[in-house]
């Protein structure tokens, strides 16, 4: 409903197309923070105008996805008032291999007329579809108490629960779920009860069971209301992060405008300053919304992890590569140093790349001009595989290491704002490596720097390649 009743979009899409705003707004961010599997926008002829499936955009028209049971609600979300407010058409979909939650609207503008405002509708429709696989089916079971909620090629038996899927799929047909029956819990003990012989024993049970029961309903209750807290919490960060990400997305377009002086020289050099200032500001608030809606993923447990062998030496190389040029511009050494035996790994690249991100990034921060970086790997003879950022910045107190783990948590120049930064780099860094089924440690000391380790269980394959060096800043040294 907000990205179809959504003005710019209308704007952007039907009236003029803009790609680079497409792609900025109904790319990777409706995927990764909504679920999103896939979106379309159709034109008056059913001509498909934008189609985005897993955050990348394709050609295709989504009219053959269904095998055109699509069009009934695309005939529904245009049967609507021309200057009335636009209705969500729902429905459960199959491509053949697999079922969809699909939902159809109206694209539709504003207008005024007599001093006051009504709805303008267009002849476009968006499509949002989400696949309803087996996370998604275990969410709906979690969050809208759904017990064992399942597809099945058969009908739900008497004691179950079940909606008929349209269409006709290998995996089944049947949406069918175990709903808790009132009473079941207490039909042995009932049972009991009718055949004890003494009263006083039957009301010693009844009594006892009847506080249980409330109990047990309490503990439900403040169960159901946590996890909708949780839910609440997730889905305001969805829309805050989308309400910021807009406006600080355009000012960060016009200030570049301006700083680039696209269209003439701006009257005086600190205005170009000043637009320097926001695109840098703009920057770094993105950052704290993307590490917020990081650390929230996290927490919510829908992060997936996806081992994989990969070339861990080209990881680290390419992470040091995108820090090259700050390097630089404080003069930092950047060194790389690679334990002869590690080659490839078997774990998750994206996260491994994004601890690596965080970890360099860090050290960055914190390294005065001059200073030295080293990313090095080494291999316990336990098995264990080590990777260390080592710096030599102005490091920390043994008993301030707690305190940056923990969200937020800033001391020193980060804390007095001399060094900007969110406070989540080493706390989201932390919980990766927990996903990854490894440790994450700190060692610092005052003024002579400090040293993160990743330390990852699982060994490495064990290969003949000479040690890898790379030092960014300084020749190296026969």
């Amino acid at each position: 409903m907000e990205y179809g009743y959504w003005d710019e979009a209308v704007a952007k899409i039907v009236y003029e197309y803009d790609p680079q705003w497409a792609r900025s707004y109904f790319g990777p961010e409706l995927n990764e923070t909504m679920g999103i599997s896939a979106v379309y926008v159709l034109d008056g002829d059913n001509r498909s105008v934008l189609s985005v499936e897993l955050g990348e955009f394709v050609e295709r028209n989504p009219m053959r996805l269904f095998d055109g049971r699509v069009d009934a609600m695309i005939a529904q979300a245009r049967d609507v008032p021309i200057d009335g407010p636009p209705v969500v058409a729902r429905s459960i979909l199959s491509d053949g291999t697999t079922y969809h939650l699909v939902a159809a609207l109206r694209m539709t503008d504003y207008g005024e007329r007599d001093g006051e405002e009504y709805d303008i509708g267009t002849d476009h429709v968006m499509l949002f579809t989400e696949a309803l696989d087996a996370a998604r089916i275990a969410f709906l079971s979690k969050h809208f108490r759904l017990p064992n909620l399942r597809v099945s090629d058969t009908p739900p038996s008497f004691w179950q629960a079940g909606y008929r899927l349209p269409g006709k799929t290998p995996a089944g047909e049947f949406l069918i779920w175990s709903p808790d029956l009132p009473g079941t819990t207490m039909l042995p003990y009932l049972g009991l009860g009718l055949v004890a012989v003494f009263l006083a024993m039957a009301w010693a049970a009844s009594s006892h069971l009847n506080r249980s029961k409330e109990v047990a309903q309490s503990l439900d209750e403040a169960r159901y209301q946590a996890e909708r807290a949780s839910v609440n919490k997730t889905d305001f960060l969805r829309q805050i992060s989308h309400e910021v990400r807009t406006p600080i997305g355009a000012m960060r377009g016009f200030a570049e405008v301006m700083q680039q002086q696209v269209f003439g020289p701006l009257g005086h050099p600190k205005y170009k300053s000043y637009a320097a200032d926001i695109v840098a500001a703009s920057d770094h608030v993105l950052g704290l919304v993307n590490d917020l809606l990081d650390l929230e993923r996290i927490e919510a447990g829908a992060v997936k992890v996806e081992f994989e062998r990969f070339d861990l030496s080209q990881a680290i190389s390419e992470t040091v590569h995108l820090f090259e040029q700050a390097a630089q511009d404080k003069s930092i050494s950047l060194e790389v140093d690679l334990a002869h035996r590690v080659s490839t790994l078997n774990s998750d690249p994206r996260l491994i790349r994004q601890i690596l991100i965080n970890l360099v990034g860090n050290a960055l921060k914190f390294t005065p001009e001059g200073g030295r970086i080293t990313c090095r790997t080494r291999q316990e003879d336990a098995g264990d595989l080590i990777i260390e950022v080592e710096d030599n910045g102005c490091g920390m107190a043994p008993h301030q290491i707690p305190l940056v783990m923990q969200p937020f948590g800033q001391i020193g120049a980060a804390g007095d704002g001399r060094v900007k930064g969110s406070g989540l780099g080493l706390p989201i860094t932390k919980r990766l490596a927990g996903l990854l089924g490894g440790r994450f440690d700190l060692e610092s000391a005052v003024g002579q720097g400090t040293t993160a380790s990743l330390r990852l269980p699982l060994p490495p394959e064990k290969t003949t390649r000479p040690p890898a060096q790379y030092r960014m800043g300084k020749p190296l040294r026969s």
